[in-house]
């Protein structure tokens, strides 16, 4: 009877501390996400001050990093749920290539 019953108390803290881990988790990697957003617009920030360069090819890429710290800002919470729906690693290359790739696929100089 002892067992039976360590067993069901045992069985009840882990069927309630699961949900309750599992959002704490969630939590954590929308922060890590956000942070990992915030350092790569930090980085196009300081990248677009080439705008300003003599030469094309600084120039040429100081416009672009320009417009990509535009679209991060703009589609930021967007960003962050697609990382969160894909279930994307919190890894700093990954979550780097996945803001390359939606800003190449989705943003347009009109």
């Amino acid at each position: 009877m002892r067992k039976a019953i360590a067993v069901m108390i045992t069985l009840t803290i882990v069927l309630i501390a699961i949900p309750i881990w599992a959002i704490d988790n969630a939590t954590m990697l929308r922060a890590k996400y956000e942070t990992a957003l915030s350092n790569e617009i930090a980085v196009c920030q300081k990248k677009s001050k080439l705008f300003s360069a003599r030469s094309p090819a600084y120039w040429s890429r100081g416009s672009r990093e320009t417009y990509k710290t535009l679209f991060l800002k703009k589609y930021r919470n967007q960003l962050i749920d697609g990382m969160m729906a894909s279930q994307l690693e919190a890894k700093k290359y990954k979550v780097h290539q996945y803001l390359d790739r939606q800003f190449n696929n989705n943003f347009t100089v009109k």
